[in-house]
Formats: structure tokens, C-alpha cells, sequence
């Protein structure tokens, strides 16, 4: 026999009612009833005492088992993973740990009294682990270091056309002993679009550098850009501090150099030999380029060495 397509509709449509209600009742009868759950707390470390710093990135944890309704353990859980925010403590204490390290120190008491703040009155804590927690810190030291700033400009064909000027030049830095002896100076990143300007100050925000911290907040970096061209002249070598007779050969060199567009003067470029650098046989003298500071900028030189030899008497 065939149900008319109406009457099939509607008969679908009330079990489905009925299945929701059930799962429901079934739901709620589940949570009545008393569970247990097992979550991982992070610890809140932000009343490290003054003077000390983390020696790993990763903050603490503990392992808390609970028990009780289920009302409550879903409603534990959902805070858990919507906000889970770090457990509130005491100021732990600062020790020396088993390996000779100084370390941050809770122990049990402290650790089950900020668990029992954090858990609803109506769940019962059954386990901790670890029942006591230490976590390495090393000496936070300050040390001066100059800025060194990682220049990125837009477009190749522009350059910097003098060193930029930093106003502070050096900041103070505060951190981790092993991290700071590392350190040789403060690098953050400047970029530069000549296409909007070809000199000008811009402040830029300096930020921690993991657990290293600086004690300026911003630098003002003032700049200029130019656009560069590369040129290729032969210039004489000079030999400097040789004995009366010595001569090299070749007299000149090829020097290629990148010069700013705006003033392509090279006149203070020099090729120089210095005979107090020969090789122990006295036979080749390594070349150096003497360049100044702002404008052109070398980019190859050949040869590298000149041959030296004495002249000799007519």
C-alpha cells in the first residue's frame, strides 16, 4: 500500500522532531551525570622577579585531572579552548635548580591553591602533574649597541648616495647574558621608495627581538638616494713605500664604479700598491682602492696584483 506523498512528508518530518528531542533529553540526562577530564594549563609568568628573564620561549605547564558534573566540565572546557588564558599564581621564588641553573620555583601548595582559583567551586582536582614546577632564568643585562640598519631599496637603480644619519646612533638593549654577548649591534629593517622621494627623515619603531628588548622605542633615519650608473676608466697605479728603483707593471688599472647620475665625478678614487705587502718573493704587490665615503662605490678592479721588478741601471 502506498502512502500518499503528503502524509509520507509529514511522517518524515516527525521523526526527525522526535529523534532531535531524544538526542536532546539524552544530551542532557549525560551531562547530569559526574565525569572526569584531563587539560593542559599554561602557568602566567609575568611576575618574574625584576632583574631576570626567561631562558626558554615556551611558557610552563601543568596537567590538572578534575571530576564532576558534566554542566560543569563543559562549561570548563569551552572557557579551556575559547580563552585559554594562562594560570594565575603566586610570585614564585627564585632558586638555584639541581644543575647549578637559577630557576623559578612553585611548589605544590602554590600550585594546587592557583588551580583551585581557577576551577569552579562545583569540580574536584584529583591530579597534578608535575606537583611542582622550576623553570630556568638567566640575568637580564643591558648593554649599549649601535644601530645597524638593513637598507632595502625599491628599485636596483637607485642607491644610497651617503651613509645614512641615525639620531640616536647607539640604544641601550636589555637581555638574556648568552644572547647579549652575541650581539654586535641593533639591526632593523629601512626601506626606501625613490619613486616618492629622493632624500628626506623617517622615525621607525625599533621592537623586541625575541626576549631582547630595546630601551629606545623609534630612531629618526634621515636619507638620501641617488640614481646609479656604472662606468669603467683606467686609472695609474701608485707604488707607495718601495725602495728607491722598484717599478710595477702594468702602470694602470681598470676600475669599474657606480656613480650617482646627478655627479659622476671619480677624481678621488686612487689605485694604490703598497710594497710593504708584497709577496715573500718580492715578485707581486696586492692592489687596494682607496674610494670615499659618500658617492661613487666600486664595483670590480683589474688586475688584482701588479708584478714588481727593479729597473735597472743604464
Amino acid at each position: 500500500m502506498k502512502w500518499p506523498e503528503r502524509v509520507r512528508g509529514k511522517a518524515g518530518l516527525i521523526f526527525l522532531v522526535c529523534l532531535a528531542t531524544s538526542t536532546l533529553f539524552w544530551f542532557l540526562q549525560t551531562l547530569n551525570k559526574t565525569h572526569q577530564t584531563t587539560l593542559n594549563l599554561s602557568l602566567d609568568l609575568s611576575s618574574i622577579p625584576q632583574g631576570w628573564v626567561l631562558d626558554k620561549q615556551q611558557k610552563p605547564q601543568i596537567q590538572i585531572q578534575v571530576r564532576g558534573p558534566g554542566f560543569a566540565l563543559l562549561g570548563l572546557n569551552l572557557k579551556h579552548f575559547w580563552n585559554p588564558s594562562a594560570l594565575q599564581l603566586a610570585s614564585p621564588s627564585l632558586k638555584q635548580g639541581k644543575q647549578g641553573t637559577n630557576v623559578l620555583y612553585w611548589s605544590s601548595e602554590e600550585l594546587q591553591e592557583g588551580v583551585g582559583q581557577y576551577l569552579p567551586s562545583s569540580l574536584q582536582l584529583l591530579s597534578l602533574k608535575p606537583k611542582q614546577v622550576e623553570w630556568p632564568v638567566q640575568p637580564l643585562v643591558q648593554k649599549v649597541l649601535p644601530l645597524c640598519p638593513k637598507v632595502w631599496i625599491q628599485d636596483n637603480a637607485w642607491k644610497l648616495s651617503r651613509p645614512l644619519k641615525l639620531s640616536p646612533s647607539t640604544i641601550p638593549v636589555s637581555g638574556p647574558k648568552a644572547y647579549m654577548d652575541s650581539l654586535s649591534c641593533w639591526s632593523f629593517p629601512f626601506s626606501i621608495m625613490p619613486q616618492e622621494a629622493t632624500n628626506g627623515a623617517k622615525q621607525v619603531n625599533l621592537e623586541p627581538q625575541g626576549q631582547m628588548l630595546p630601551g629606545q622605542n623609534a630612531v629618526l633615519v634621515e636619507w638620501s638616494v641617488s640614481r646609479f650608473t656604472e662606468v669603467r676608466v683606467d686609472l695609474p697605479i701608485v707604488l707607495r713605500n718601495a725602495p728607491e728603483g722598484f717599478e710595477i707593471q702594468p702602470a694602470f688599472a681598470q676600475v669599474w664604479v657606480s656613480v650617482p647620475m646627478d655627479n659622476p665625478d671619480i677624481s678621488e678614487i686612487k689605485v694604490f700598491a703598497d710594497f710593504s705587502e708584497a709577496s715573500s718573493n718580492k715578485r707581486y704587490v696586492p692592489l687596494e682602492v682607496q674610494q670615499p665615503k659618500e658617492g661613487p662605490k666600486l664595483i670590480r678592479l683589474e688586475p688584482h696584483k701588479v708584478e714588481l721588478f727593479k729597473r735597472k741601471n743604464p
